[in-house]
């Protein structure tokens, strides 16, 4: 379980209020049995897979055919005890770039795209690894658009989040164009400098993904740039010197950073601390 019992638990690695450490785990040999504990769901999941590595399991197994080592025996000293946490909150991966990856993906995994069977193999990766957090792919596919692939990140305990251009979970360069073509929005750009109903358009597009993924723990980001690789839209800021256009960007990108955030609060209920706390 996550936490056994009060013995155990204080026995945790703790902050300096106390409190236990974020995913920290521990392994105590307790009257003759093996105790695997963690501080969270993920601490837990930690714990068991470095036993499991302990026991010959390479956190490579899957991905690069590392071979299970075979032992006829595996013993822990009495009073054996192992207690860990990482120093650093987030850690992970980008799956960038991956269009070989897609390739393989249809010849061994049996999926026409990365999906969950491939996602799967990916997040027990970083668990084994003791990550927590993806960057999906984007190039080939969106993640929101298969719903799964969230709820499996959800049941498997990894945080998502989106890269550079992908503001608030969307995947402009797989969800944009389908997405304005569905809701039937024939005039509408990816460009905020557009006010009055093109802006709201926006505001829905994001809206929408933050609902979709309101329950699970994510990485929201803000700003905006171009749609995927390509350079911050702003048609209406034609005609203004170099300076001028500077300026306008900025205060600009600081009123979508600022509606963002209130598209958060209100999507998801929660209240803003005060920057002077």
């Amino acid at each position: 379980s996550s936490l056994a019992g009060e013995q155990v638990c204080g026995l945790l690695p703790r902050d300096d209020t106390g409190r236990p450490r974020k995913e920290a785990y521990l392994h105590q040999v307790l009257d003759g049995s093996l105790v695997i504990a963690g501080s969270d769901r993920r601490g837990t999941i930690y714990g068991i897979y470095e036993m499991s590595e302990m026991l010959g399991v390479s956190p490579w197994y899957f991905w690069a055919d590392v071979p299970v080592k075979g032992r006829q025996e595996f013993v822990l000293p009495k009073g054996y005890c192992k207690a860990d946490y990482p120093s650093v909150e987030y850690r992970g991966i980008f799956l960038n770039d991956e269009e070989e990856l897609e390739s393989w993906v249809r010849n061994y995994m049996g999926e026409p795209t990365i999906g969950v069977k491939t996602y799967e193999k990916v997040f027990e990766l970083l668990l084994r690894l003791k990550g927590n957090y993806i960057w999906p792919a984007m190039h080939v596919n969106s993640f929101n658009l298969t719903p799964e692939n969230g709820a499996l990140a959800d049941r498997m305990g990894i945080v998502v989040g989106t890269s550079h251009c992908d503001m608030l979970m969307r995947s402009n360069n797989r969800e944009w164009v389908p997405w304005i073509q569905k809701k039937g929005y024939t005039d509408a750009v990816y460009d905020y400098t557009i006010e009055g109903r093109n802006r709201e358009i926006l505001q829905e597009y994001w809206r929408e993904s933050v609902e979709q993924n309101r329950d699970y723990e994510v990485c929201y980001t803000l700003g905006m740039r171009g749609i995927h690789d390509s350079g911050f839209e702003t048609k209406n800021l034609a005609g203004k010197s170099e300076g001028e256009k500077r300026a306008a960007k900025v205060a600009l990108l600081e009123q979508i950073i600022g509606d963002q955030r209130e598209i958060l609060r209100k999507t998801l209920g929660v209240e803003e601390a005060d920057p002077g706390d």
